[in-house]
């Protein structure tokens, strides 16, 4: 009895603090999921998790820096690497009244956010087909050391294998675009949860200064399953099944 409760009581605790829990995962819908966090002054998105990785590929969690229990605006030049911000996108001003906001970070040395993670987790993907992927980095501020970031997605009953879509090592400042990246077959109409991330796992040596890396427009696009047809041995038997009982009404 003693061993059946501390099994219940493990697999509760993994649910509760795993971060990519489907309690708190992105439902799909039509055609696509779209996120241009410009909402995050009141704090991040259901379904996207920020986080610090170490060890443990989903990494220890953080959120946006907080003042005065608000999400309040970060300017691109902060010096601060211990969080994530609520900064405003090189689409206009550095202030806190533009409108068009992303999610960015000040990449640490050897403290604070070293290793950067970005991670959308989705309920499931079923009834859904051909998945691709876009969004834009913006490089803030590029310091003197890359980073080679990694975009992959997981399994929830596999979260620690990855599956790479893509990598990418910003070496000046500026936006990148990345448009239709493919997720594959195996991503796509699962009644199991999905996680995609975006995450900093090329690490150049310690010195110098890292980026400010912001990323905006996050954009799943998706098709809905065809509904097969019903085969011509099953429009028969609807047929007979309607016939029959047209013959039981009549003959009442």
């Amino acid at each position: 009895m003693k061993r059946v409760v501390t099994a219940v009581f493990l697999a509760c605790l993994l649910v509760l603090t795993s971060p990519n829990s489907t309690s708190a995962a992105i439902t799909l819908s039509g055609s696509q999921y779209f996120e241009d966090f410009n909402g995050i002054g009141s704090g991040v998105p259901t379904g996207i998790s920020l986080g610090q990785v170490i060890s443990d590929p989903y990494g220890v969690a953080r959120d946006l820096r907080k003042t005065a229990g608000s999400y309040t605006h970060v300017s691109w030049d902060d010096t601060i690497d211990f969080d994530f911000r609520n900064s405003a996108s090189p689409t206009g001003t550095d202030t806190s009244t533009n409108p068009d906001r992303l999610i960015a970070v000040r990449q640490g040395v050897s403290s604070g956010v070293t290793t950067p993670s970005f991670l959308f987790s989705f309920s499931k993907t079923e009834e859904f087909t051909d998945f691709k992927l876009d969004f834009d980095v913006w490089v803030l501020q590029k310091g003197n050391r890359n980073t080679t970031w990694t975009v992959r997605w997981a399994t929830q009953s596999s979260l620690l294998t990855f599956n790479t879509i893509t990598t990418f090592t910003p070496t000046t400042a500026g936006k990148l675009e990345f448009r239709n990246l493919s997720l594959g077959s195996a991503f796509a109409n699962s009644t199991e949860a999905k996680h995609i991330q975006i995450v900093a796992t090329g690490i150049s040596s310690s010195g110098g200064t890292r980026d400010v890396f912001g990323l905006d427009n996050f954009r799943l696009k998706f098709t809905p399953a065809a509904v097969p047809e019903p085969s011509s041995g099953v429009l028969v038997g609807l047929v007979a099944i309607a016939g029959l009982s047209f013959r039981r009404k009549r003959s009442k």
